[in-house]
């Protein structure tokens, strides 16, 4: 339209008598270079039209973008993420909001999560050892459940540093929030980044799995043999996709226990060190078959538990959440061990996971012989997608939940058998401890059976249905199979 303009202003201008004045030739060259200035100048302005629409299209420091896994997020710049690889060890949720500055150096994500459950028991709770005061009855233990809350706050400056904080409130009953972890890390390179603060301890595979990608809706009983939570200081980090490891030094806590605010010693500052090894040798190898497999070993030592107050929580089994092995009258006495071998498989919309635990350790009372009591428990996880793929993070969604298109997004079908088996000495019937009474009351051993179905509208929500049966067998005390049916709703941010 300029060009055209110009042109008719150019015709006109050539019918006064000034112009009339000029030769032929003259005209000619005039028009030539107008013409040429012209189109000069159109490309110009069209090249700034593309460069503002450019910056439209870019977000900005204050414009969220939804991220998917850490590998890679829209946005940033194709900036260095730090959780690329190995990045179990220190990212305790896979989905966040991210805000970036324009030149990516400057990042901060939330995530969280929140779940609704129905719980539905087939027995009184009066069945098993954890009585609660007025819920005896199937009836009134029975009902819905606020299960969880979760909001995580975390950022990295620089490509460099970074840090994360999660603050939690578990169960409708809670009035109050927590923190869950709270660490910052330093990343020297991809084979070498410190963390120094509250994060998961390192020893089981499911134990650092995203609690909102767990094929059920609670872990195994695994969990009962493995510390939860704990304070210190690790080194961590991959070396060409073959293997990534971890060391952690830290307060040191019981079986399934969170550290608070220090080491729950009384008299002792001894310190835990727990180590990890898992192997992925295929993961860069091209083949289809192998890529998904991992497999490696964790073990822990904390040489320094005698002043502990108690020594391992009640254990309890998986959905249900029933105590059906309490400790009585003995506190620890010397070492305390854990080992855990474990590995997983995924090839498409197969998946397979799996772990052994041990934990050993003396216990005893004042005055009398310590005994050496090992307790173990170990999982096998399946599950299978249709309309995506396994993975450890959750399945992986090939197309979104849109009825208009016809799309159903993806469904999951997940089985698991787990087990937990106490020491026999345990249950020795006048063992000096507590008024010659044995040093536990309950189960020796519990096995747990269950299957479930997820179905994931997308990466960010999911329902799930789990049914558990648990039988129990040994011990000193006679205690009815559990058999339980949730129901979840879950959105992950």
């Amino acid at each position: 339209m300029a060009l055209a303009a110009s042109l008719l202003l150019f015709v006109l201008g050539a019918g006064s008598p000034c112009r009339a004045q000029e030769t032929p030739a003259a005209d000619s060259r005039d028009i030539s270079a107008q013409i040429k200035a012209l189109q000069d100048q159109n490309q110009s302005l069209t090249q700034r039209v593309q460069s503002l629409e450019g910056k439209m299209n870019t977000p900005s420091a204050a414009t969220p973008v939804s991220g998917g896994d850490e590998s890679g997020q829209a946005g940033l710049h194709d900036t260095f993420t730090p959780m690329e690889n190995g990045n179990e060890y220190f990212s305790d949720e896979s989905r966040h909001l991210t805000f970036s500055d324009d030149s990516g150096n400057a990042v901060f994500k939330i995530g969280g999560y929140i779940f609704a459950d129905l719980d539905l028991f087939f027995q009184p709770n009066s069945s098993y050892l954890l009585n609660d005061a007025g819920k005896a009855s199937q009836k009134e233990f029975n009902g819905f459940l606020a299960r969880k809350a979760h909001l995580d706050f975390a950022g990295y400056f620089d490509k460099l540093v970074g840090m994360s904080i999660g603050i939690e409130s578990d169960k409708s009953t809670a009035v109050s929030w927590g923190i869950f972890h709270a660490y910052v890390y330093v990343k020297a390179d991809k084979g070498l980044v410190f963390t120094a603060g509250k994060f998961s301890n390192i020893l089981s595979l499911e134990g650092i799995q995203p609690s909102s990608d767990l094929p059920f809706m609670e872990p195994s009983m695994v969990a009962d043999l493995v510390p939860n939570k704990d304070i210190g200081a690790m080194v961590s980090g991959e070396a060409g996709h073959l293997f990534d490891y971890a060391l952690e030094v830290s307060n040191g806590e019981q079986d399934n226990e969170s550290s608070a605010t220090g080491p729950v010693k009384t008299t002792q500052n001894g310190k835990a060190l727990t180590g990890r090894v898992f192997l992925t040798p295929f993961k860069k190898s091209g083949d289809d078959g192998l890529e998904g497999l991992g497999f490696g070993i964790a073990a822990s030592l904390d040489n320094e538990v005698a002043g502990d107050t108690a020594i391992w929580a009640a254990n309890q089994t998986s959905l249900g959440g029933n105590a059906f092995l309490v400790y009585n009258g003995a506190v620890p006495q010397g070492d305390f061990y854990h080992w855990d071998p474990q590995f997983y498989y995924y090839n498409g919309p197969f998946g397979l996971m799996g772990e052994m635990v041990q934990s050993i350790q003396r216990v005893g009372t004042a005055g009398s012989p310590s005994i050496q009591i090992t307790n173990t428990a170990w999982l096998l996880e399946g599950n299978w997608v249709f309309g995506g793929k396994a993975s450890y993070e959750g399945a992986l969604v090939d197309e979104p939940l849109d009825l208009s298109q016809g799309k159903w997004g993806a469904v999951e079908l997940v089985a698991r058998i787990h087990q937990f088996y106490a020491d026999v000495d345990s249950f020795t019937v006048g063992f000096p401890y507590a008024l010659n009474s044995p040093l536990a009351t309950g189960a020796q051993e519990a096995t747990g059976f269950g299957i479930g179905v997820n179905w994931w509208f997308n990466e960010h929500f999911k329902t799930m249905a789990d049914f558990e049966k648990t039988t129990f067998g040994g011990g000193n005390q006679t205690i009815l199979p559990e058999q339980v049916f949730f129901m979840r709703a879950a959105f992950i941010l």
